[in-house]
């Protein structure tokens, strides 16, 4: 949330506040024009109420959403596929020197760089080469578990569906972003017409007034930068 969202809704909170302790001067059960205006600063008020629970959510979402959580799940993963490969590259190294095969090491490159998607590729790639240069049992008598590309495939499994849930997670909070717009607009709204209903209904009650005008204010962000003086030098002083 940015300065200008907090200043709009610290006001709807100030507004209700306002409203919950003004109820019982507003609770008019008359049929004539005075009680329906505080009929319907009453309803107005209720709208604000709910307004501003429905932007608690939505605030709740967009500053979590997911989002931090996916980004270090998916940071984990990726250094732990990262180590397997390293351990895979190390292990090809020894099995190319005990064959007298240097080429077996065309196929364990490490990738360069942080892009995931070749990450994720690279680990498969090492896969089908175990498989196509028969090497699983070089591998194992090397160290390596003999499941061990059924492990990488697990990896690869869990850090591409960390890719997705990050993502969803940044869809979510752009989402909350655009709700939270269209909250605060009609927060907008629903303080024009109390604005309109308080003054009238509270006319000639200064005290009343000046709450509902603290109440409803919102802060202004930023400050006007001063003009530049023009013609340069001290303003002369004025005659006497």
């Amino acid at each position: 949330m940015n300065n200008r969202e907090l200043a709009r809704t610290t006001c709807f909170n100030n507004m209700d506040a306002f409203g919950k302790a003004r109820a019982t001067d507003l609770a008019d059960a008359a049929a004539d024009s005075d009680g329906r205006k505080k009929a319907k600063a009453l309803a107005k008020f209720g709208e604000l109420t709910a307004l501003n629970g429905s932007i608690a959510t939505v605030v709740a979402t967009q500053q979590s959403g997911g989002k931090s959580v996916g980004t270090t799940s998916r940071g984990v993963l990726r250094d732990a596929l990262t180590g397997d490969l390293r351990e895979w590259n190390r292990t090809a190294a020894a099995v190319a020197e005990d064959l007298k095969r240097p080429e077996i090491m065309d196929g364990f490159r490490m990738p360069h760089g942080n892009n995931d998607t070749e990450l994720a590729g690279t680990a498969r790639a090492f896969i089908q080469s175990v498989a196509d240069l028969t090497l699983h049992d070089a591998f194992v008598e090397h160290g390596l578990d003999d499941d061990f590309e059924d492990e990488l495939n697990e990896r690869i499994t869990d850090f591409e569906a960390s890719q997705e849930a990050q993502s969803t997670a940044g869809q979510t909070a752009s989402g909350a972003t655009d709700a939270l717009d269209e909250l605060i607009r009609t927060g907008m709204g629903i303080r024009k017409s109390l604005d309109a209903l308080v003054n009238n209904l509270f006319k000639g009650n200064a005290t009343i007034i000046g709450q509902w005008a603290a109440a409803s204010h919102v802060e202004r962000q930023g400050t006007r930068k001063a003009k530049p003086a023009t013609g340069g030098g001290t303003a002369p002083a004025p005659k006497t």
